[in-house]
């Protein structure tokens, strides 16, 4: 008969039984992540990002000597002494550590990296962000979400957005159409809205004309980025400005583009000239001509042909009124029927074509000799 105890259930440490799972005892990474900056040239840049390293095991303490952070610049080590200009710091209390970039140059824009490891290296991890310097100034002070160029300097300009996601390239939702026309002397106004989840993007603007081998910056006209967006206007388009419009936008982690044609019209007399030639496209329609058999009456067409026509012809009086019903067959199609009435009317006779131009046509007196002319330029009929 067993005992008492061995009755009583062993409660065993896991650690004890199983040896220490360190891995999945401590919390380590990032709580706020390196995010992108735009300065101007000789300000200075505070890059900083908070680290997570926590214990969730009463048995592992955390020690803050086995904790290493390196900062890097385009995957090279970096150190102040590299640069007099660069300063480290930290506030351990907080895992709060960051980078200060006095007097910034040219040179300092790139792609920074902060490098954390724990335990030697048995945990690690890293956060990127874009460090841009401009180099140009304006002399009116510029709102803090949007960047407004003139003249010359409108192709190129920096638009921030926001950090939410690494490692992703820009995404264009609103894109341009395909064709623009205009008349010459209109206002111009492109706009393109786009989305990058990683760090600030570079839009540029570029035209290239007829005569243009490649694409230029865009030198007329003002461009205006915002947050996730950009617009070209320009205030008087002219046949010289017309060509291939290119938006670009780009960050460290790839880029995207759409583009667009512009045309214009150098005045009304174009518009004018092209309503011509779409009037003289519908005049050159083949003709539709009658043929008689003995059973009943068709109307053959001599070509594609995609115009409906209703028609009424008027007999002399001392005709009968009837209905006669033709048949159309348009080639590739199937047949339709078309009703054609007639009336009593004046000696006179007349054929109209409803929707189309009317035009009166003088007859004989023997409608059974007579041929009818053609009532419109596309149109015929044989009686």
């Amino acid at each position: 008969m067993a005992s008492d105890e061995d009755r009583i259930p062993k409660f065993v440490n896991i650690d004890e039984q199983y040896g220490s799972n360190r891995a999945d005892s401590i919390l380590f990474g990032f709580e706020q992540e390196l995010k992108s900056v735009t300065v101007r040239e000789g300000d200075s840049a505070r890059l900083e990002a908070k680290i997570r390293l926590l214990s969730t095991s009463s048995n592992i303490q955390i020690d803050r000597s086995l904790l290493h952070v390196e900062w890097r610049l385009n995957d090279t080590h970096i150190t102040s002494d590299h640069n007099p200009r660069y300063r480290f710091n930290s506030i351990s209390e907080e895992n709060l550590y960051w980078m200060d970039i006095r007097l910034c140059e040219q040179q300092d824009e790139g792609v920074y990296t902060i490098y954390i490891s724990y335990d030697h290296d048995r945990f690690h991890d890293e956060s990127s962000a874009y460090l841009f310097v401009d180099s140009f100034t304006n002399e009116k002070e510029e709102q803090p979400d949007q960047i407004s160029q003139q003249g010359l300097s409108a192709g190129d300009s920096w638009s921030s957005a926001t950090s939410l996601d690494r490692f992703i390239p820009p995404t264009i939702t609103q894109s341009l159409l395909s064709t623009y026309r205009y008349r010459s002397g209109n206002r111009v106004q492109l706009q393109v809205e786009y989305f990058s989840p990683s760090v600030q993007c570079h839009c540029t603007w570029q035209v290239q004309h007829i005569n243009d081998s490649v694409p230029q910056p865009v030198q007329y006209g003002s461009i205006v980025n915002t947050n996730y967006s950009s617009t070209l206007t320009i205030d008087s388009i002219t046949p010289e400005l017309q060509g291939l419009y290119i938006f670009h936008v780009e960050n460290v982690y790839g880029h995207a583009r759409t583009q667009t044609d512009i045309i214009v019209n150098k005045d009304d007399t174009d518009d004018e000239q092209q309503d011509y030639l779409e009037y003289q496209e519908a005049l050159e329609e083949p003709p539709i001509k009658k043929k008689h058999t003995d059973d009943e009456s068709h109307l053959h067409l001599q070509g594609p042909y995609h115009k409906r026509i209703s028609m009424m012809h008027h007999m002399p009086l001392e005709e009968t009124i009837n209905y006669e019903d033709f048949k159309v067959h348009i080639p590739g199609g199937a047949k339709e029927e078309i009703l054609i009435h007639t009336e009593f009317v004046p000696p006179t006779p007349r054929l109209s074509i409803v929707g189309e131009n009317l035009k009166l046509l003088p007859t004989d007196t023997n409608v059974d000799q007579q041929q009818w002319q053609p009532v419109s330029d596309f149109v015929s009929y044989l009686f």
